[in-house]
């Protein structure tokens, strides 16, 4: 079988907010029949119309009732929206890397997406297509069947207990999202997250086979399972802006911040590379500003779009940066003068715009400056490079003990070496097996990821980061 990573959606509560509409079709079907409504209303989530009809009225024909409820919700006058994210999360996925499986019928999924704008994958599974309909398994079987992937490789996103069960009795890993249900009753599912941008933000990773649930055998009372989860900050529609963003860490952490919800500014002075995340993402979640960081209009100029475009800045994660590896005596004056504008002037100016910005602002924000463990303890044939690293670090600390009183939370993440095109041709060489021992871009966009989404009555000022390979 295929071994892509495939995802597998539900529709009611996860990409369409059918709640309220749904409850009252059920509730006008209930007390039309003397039905107890909080039982009706109880049985019927994410579960096909005439299973819940045999469950709560086995005296009434499932057929019969399927076709009155099929007419109550055409006559229905509650709103249908998408729900929050879901447009930015469907236009992320891969056209062949995707399928809906909901237990309601082919013609309503498909004239609600229609009335939104929602696409539709290739890979279409409704109530009618199966012989058991949720909790059993059936549905998702065969959407997996359809994209010919074995179930261990789909992900599956449900918001019902039903759903969730579902999931899990296909082989499948299961994302829980919203709060409609209590998390007592999704604890069935890998993760549970209440947006659908922060569910997204997994089933990216996912499709990049870059997050793996936590087995059910280690989710141990010591682990806490996925449902001890600290408190988050969630990211839809914050507006974030990124330096260096036209290749590795940079452009890492700027999908995983669209992923999540944000809308993202990016620069960087390869105008080309930031277009080609604008044509990814489209130009609702991303801004590209190309500039060089050396120069202070670069920054006044990106920190000015990022508010005039998206109406404000939230946070801003300094990346640009380059390196250079070698004695005291070697490379050009040039070359050497480059890397320290690059790193610390650079790194001064973007601080700088950010806190005008977020002054006039008054309600705080997020300074993000991504160095390096040069910074903390340099190594030799690196001193010209460390001392950039080192004054970014003094420079995040200082800036710390200045802004917390405005509400900006200041942080440096310094990570060991990272696999990118960063320093080939300056001390390191491509194709060297060694750069596979490095940490990846995406460790440490996952990182900026974590300081964001923590609570603003906290902060965390320094981050060190090492792959298990690479020696502090």
């Amino acid at each position: 079988m295929d071994t892509r990573r495939v995802v597998l959606l539900d529709v009611d509560g996860v990409l369409l907010d059918s709640t309220a509409a749904h409850q009252s079709v059920w509730r006008q079907w209930a007390r039309s029949h003397g039905l107890h409504v909080a039982t009706v209303l109880a049985a019927c989530a994410g579960r096909r119309p005439e299973d819940t009809v045999r469950e709560v009225a086995p005296h009434l024909n499932p057929d019969t009732e399927r076709h009155a409820l099929d007419t109550l919700t055409r006559s229905c006058q509650v709103a249908v929206p998408a729900v929050p994210g879901a447009d930015s999360l469907l236009g992320s996925l891969p056209a062949d890397r995707w399928a809906i499986v909901s237990s309601g019928s082919a013609w309503y999924v498909r004239e609600m997406f229609g009335r939104v704008g929602l696409p539709l994958p290739r890979v279409q599974v409704y109530g009618e297509d199966v012989a058991k309909c949720k909790p059993a398994p059936d549905g998702y079987l065969l959407a997996s069947r359809e994209l010919g992937v074995d179930p261990r490789h789909c992900l599956v996103v449900e918001d019902s207990p039903a759903g969730v069960l579902a999931g899990k009795a296909a082989g499948c890993a299961v994302i829980a999202v919203g709060t409609e249900h209590p998390v007592s009753a999704l604890r069935a599912a890998d993760v549970h997250v209440q947006t659908l941008p922060a569910a997204a933000s997994l089933v990216n990773a996912w499709l990049r086979d870059e997050w793996h649930p936590l087995p059910a055998s280690q989710q141990t009372a010591t682990s806490g399972g996925p449902f001890m989860q600290a408190e988050c900050r969630d990211l839809n529609g914050t507006v974030i802006a990124v330096t260096g963003a036209s290749s590795g860490i940079g452009a890492a952490t700027a999908r995983l911040l669209i992923d999540a919800g944000a809308k993202v500014s990016v620069q960087a002075r390869r105008a080309h590379r930031l277009q080609e995340l604008v044509r990814e993402y489209g130009d609702k979640q991303v801004l590209a500003v190309p500039g060089d960081a050396r120069e202070p209009e670069s920054a006044t100029r990106l920190v000015g779009a990022s508010a005039g475009h998206f109406g404000r800045l939230d946070s801003i994660v300094i990346n640009a940066g380059i390196g250079r590896y070698g004695g005291i005596l070697d490379g050009t004056d040039d070359e050497l003068r480059a890397l320290l504008r690059t790193n610390v002037e650079g790194t001064l100016w973007t601080v700088r715009a950010a806190v005008r910005q977020f002054r006039d602002q008054g309600d705080g924000g997020d300074i993000v400056i991504i160095a390096s463990v040069a910074g903390l303890r340099g190594g030799a044939k690196e001193a010209v490079y460390a001392a950039t690293k080192f004054a970014q670090v003094g420079l995040a600390g200082s800036l710390d003990r200045e802004v917390r009183p405005d509400g900006v939370r200041v942080t440096v993440i310094s990570p060991a070496a990272v696999h990118t095109e960063f320093a080939i041709g300056n001390g390191r060489t491509d194709g060297d097996p060694v750069l596979d021992t490095y940490l990846r871009p995406s460790d440490i966009g996952a990182a900026v990821l974590t300081v964001l989404r923590q609570p603003r009555r906290m902060r965390t000022t320094q981050w060190s980061m090492y792959s298990m390979v690479q020696g502090s």
